[in-house]
């Protein structure tokens, strides 16, 4: 059964954090009627402040993740990082999905390739780059980085070549529930 889910899609031309570059970005601005479930780092506090190691001023590696409480007839998970106080509006970090529905978390550092051991597909982040890219703000005030986590009635079974509207598309059709996570990062 597919859940239909609304999901707002806030599409804007947005300025690359440091980079520059201008693009059409997809933000995801509110996605209602779901379920919760929990999602934490071992790396950082909800609320708190992401270590460096995890930026682009340090190693620019993935932060652990864990979740639990999904729903039971979750299949896959998928998960969307967005810095919502990037200059020109929100600024995609980092997509990954189709992650199998036995894992309970991300490990550290996940490799930047398309398809990742298990069969989890990440798309190119708004820096260009395929999968994770970690906060990098401009100088000045801190930004938020949002992490959401979607507990799937099915894989989304797009490809890496996928857009990201065509993504998050996929995922608010079959979104069971969400789970969040906010760390902070400034320079």
């Amino acid at each position: 059964m597919r859940y239909l889910i609304p999901i707002l899609v806030l599409i804007s031309l947005a300025v690359a954090c440091g980079g520059g570059d201008s693009r059409a970005v997809v933000a995801i601005g509110d996605v209602g009627g779901l379920g919760e479930f929990e999602v934490s780092s071992l790396a950082f506090q909800g609320g708190g402040r992401i270590p460096p190691r995890y930026t682009c001023d340090g190693e620019d590696r993935s932060f652990p993740l864990e979740w639990s409480g999904a729903p039971e007839e979750t299949q896959s998970y998928a998960i969307v990082l967005d810095d919502p106080d990037a200059p020109g509006g929100t600024f995609k970090h980092w997509m990954i999905f189709d992650i199998p529905r036995s894992d309970t978390g991300l490990r550290e550092s996940v490799d930047k390739t398309e398809v990742i051991v298990g069969g989890a597909v990440q798309l190119r982040n708004d820096f260009g780059r395929t999968g994770y890219s970690g906060p990098c703000p401009p100088e000045g005030e801190a930004h938020r980085y949002q992490v959401f986590v979607f507990a799937l009635s099915e894989p989304v079974a797009l490809g890496s070549s996928a857009s990201q509207t065509e993504v998050l598309d996929a995922i608010a059709a079959v979104a069971l529930a969400r789970a969040s996570l906010e760390g902070v990062y400034g320079r």
